[in-house]
C-alpha cells in the first residue's frame, strides 16, 4: 500500500474506532435485515453509511460499512462495537453469520492538516485493499482517508498526532462534514433522518425490514421530520458534551447535542439537533 507524502500530511491515531468483520454465507443477507441501508446494492469498492436501530427507530450506532470477498467490515466505536454485536446475535437463529472484531488491526485518519479548517463534501465512497488492509476514502475534497491497517511500516515519515489529540480533530473533522458521531452517550437518542443519515445516503426506503423501519419509514412517507442537524458554533463558559439538552437564546427549541468540540476560549463546534426556521 503506496501512501503519497504529498498532501497526506498528518496521521491521526484513531484507537477509540473499532473495526468488526461479519463473514459467512449469510452474512450480507443477515446484516440487510438490520441495518438502515440496502447492503446488497453496494458496488465493489465502495463504502456506505448505515445505521443500526432500536425497535423504537433509534439509533444505535451509525457506521461506516464496505465489502470485500463476501465479507463485511464495518468501522464504528470500540465502545459501541460490543453492545451491537450482542444485539445482533440475538437474530442470527440458523443463518451462517460469524462475528470477529479486528484487534490486530489499527484505524488511522490520514489528512491534510489544513482540511479541518474548512467545511468539506463527501464526494466519493471508495476503498483500496491489499494484505496489509484498507485505505478508505472518505473526502475528496477535505483530503481524508481511513487506513485499517496491521502493519505501521507504511506511515513511516509522516507525523503522527497524540491519541487524544487525534480523536478530537477527527471529531471535529467530522463535524465540519455534517457527519454524527453516535457514541455511548448518544446511542438511542435520535431518529436517523434527524442527525441527517437520509443525507448521507444511510438508509433505503426501498428495501425490505429493518429494526425500526415502521418508525422511520412513516416519517418519510406521512411527514416532514420537524427537527434536524446541524453544524453550531456556540460561545459557552460552560463544557458542551454529546447527549446534552441545551437551551440558546438564538433557538426557540432546546438544542440536543449530537457531538461537540472545543476549539479556542469559549467556542465549541457542535452538530446539534434542533428545530431550525
Amino acid at each position: 500500500m503506496n501512501i503519497d507524502l504529498n498532501y497526506r500530511k498528518v496521521v491521526l491515531q484513531l484507537s477509540y474506532l473499532n473495526v468488526v468483520k461479519i463473514s459467512g454465507r449469510d452474512a450480507v443477507s443477515f446484516l440487510n435485515d438490520q441495518f438502515t441501508n440496502d447492503i446488497t446494492a453496494l458496488e465493489p469498492n465502495r463504502w456506505q453509511f448505515n445505521g443500526y436501530c432500536s425497535s423504537k427507530g433509534r439509533l444505535i450506532a451509525i457506521m461506516r460499512l464496505f465489502l470485500s470477498d463476501d465479507c463485511v467490515y464495518i468501522i464504528l466505536p470500540k465502545s459501541l462495537s460490543e453492545k451491537m454485536i450482542k444485539r445482533l446475535q440475538v437474530y442470527v437463529f440458523r443463518a451462517k453469520v460469524k462475528f470477529e472484531n479486528l484487534a490486530d488491526h489499527s484505524v488511522y485518519c490520514l489528512m491534510d492538516a489544513e482540511a479541518i479548517k474548512t467545511t468539506g463534501e463527501i464526494q466519493t465512497q471508495e476503498f483500496t485493499l491489499d494484505d496489509n488492509g484498507f485505505m478508505v476514502n472518505i473526502s475528496i475534497q477535505s483530503e481524508r482517508y481511513l487506513a485499517i491497517l496491521k502493519s505501521t511500516d507504511v506511515l513511516e515519515g509522516l507525523k503522527l498526532i497524540s491519541h487524544e489529540e487525534s480523536q478530537q480533530l477527527w471529531r471535529l473533522s467530522e463535524i465540519k462534514e455534517i457527519v454524527p458521531n453516535i457514541d455511548v452517550q448518544t446511542s438511542e437518542l435520535f431518529i436517523p433522518q434527524h442527525v441527517n443519515l437520509d443525507k448521507l445516503n444511510g438508509i433505503s426506503f426501498n428495501k425490505g425490514c429493518f429494526p425500526g423501519q415502521e418508525v422511520v419509514a412513516r416519517l418519510h412517507y406521512l411527514g416532514k421530520a420537524k427537527q434536524a442537524m446541524r453544524h453550531l458554533q456556540i460561545d459557552s463558559g460552560i463544557p458542551i458534551a454529546p447527549g446534552q439538552t441545551l437551551d440558546h437564546s438564538d433557538y426557540k427549541k432546546a438544542l440536543k447535542i449530537v457531538d461537540a468540540v472545543h476549539t479556542h476560549d469559549q467556542t465549541f463546534e457542535c452538530l446539534a439537533v434542533g428545530q431550525f426556521d
